[in-house]
């Protein structure tokens, strides 16, 4: 049963995952991982794995087929000033075309439908004419889904209109959005333009694995997604409990 959530308070709900220093191994709770990694940090393209695992004594196991994603059209940025203490990298700032680098919990699901078909999801919103993502570092709805025709006084200049944007017919609201650095907002798992595209900030893949990736999600498993250039993987897996990587 998918518990439908017409209005998202914010993308404030997620900060508590956010840490002001380098955070430790993921949670015992975390048995799903979205793990996207690209070349170095300028690169586009990478590859995106979906990993499950029984409990934290048995090994990550791969669930899905390797998946081609382009990320940010400038690569990937730190998303915490202290994680440069695992390798030197450029910090991600809003606006700057850099997906973010890190860990973080993975958010609802959202798309034009009333849901998506045997999902085990329990957080789905319906993209309608009036949701909109506001990123505009200004306002106090900044980094917030909201929809607009419930909120009588805008104080934004820039936003998201979601529902009018074609490659959000599937996605997912990424935990990377971080309003208390101001360094994100209205990240997300999208539908690509192309496999020679990058993004403005998000990492997008071809619809058909999207939409069966989506499907596979378990909210009871409290997935989470991982994004790394590969040096940066290799210097944190240990430290992070997460799986080798040919």
């Amino acid at each position: 049963m998918i518990r439908k959530t017409h209005i998202i308070a914010g993308l404030l709900l997620m900060l508590p995952i956010l840490a002001l220093s380098i955070k430790p191994k993921l949670s015992d709770s975390n048995l799903q991982m979205i793990l996207v990694l690209t070349d170095d940090w300028d690169s586009v393209q990478g590859n995106l794995f979906l990993y499950e695992r029984k409990n934290t004594q048995e090994p990550w196991e791969l669930q899905y087929r390797t998946v081609p994603v382009v990320v940010g059209i400038n690569g990937m940025g730190w998303e915490k000033e202290s994680y440069r203490e695992i390798l030197s990298g450029p910090l991600k700032k809003e606006g700057d075309k850099r997906a973010p680098a890190g860990w973080a919990t993975a958010g609802s699901i959202f798309g034009f439908a009333k849901g998506l078909k045997s999902s085990k999801y329990d957080s789905y919103l319906q993209l309608t004419d009036t949701i909109e993502c506001v990123d505009d570092k200004k306002s106090k709805y900044y980094n917030k889904i909201v929809d607009a025709s419930s909120i009588p006084a805008k104080d934004w200049q820039s936003s998201e209109k979601m529902r009018k944007i074609f490659l959000y017919e599937f996605g997912l609201v990424s935990g990377f959005n971080s309003e208390l650095d101001a360094n994100n907002s209205c990240v997300f798992m999208h539908v690509w333009r192309s496999k020679d595209k990058g993004t403005a900030g998000c990492t997008a893949m071809e619809k058909d694995n999207l939409e069966n990736i989506l499907t596979i999600l378990d909210s009871t498993k409290k997935p989470v997604i991982v994004q790394l250039p590969r040096q940066a993987y290799n210097n944190v897996k240990e430290l992070w409990g997460l799986p080798n990587i040919g």
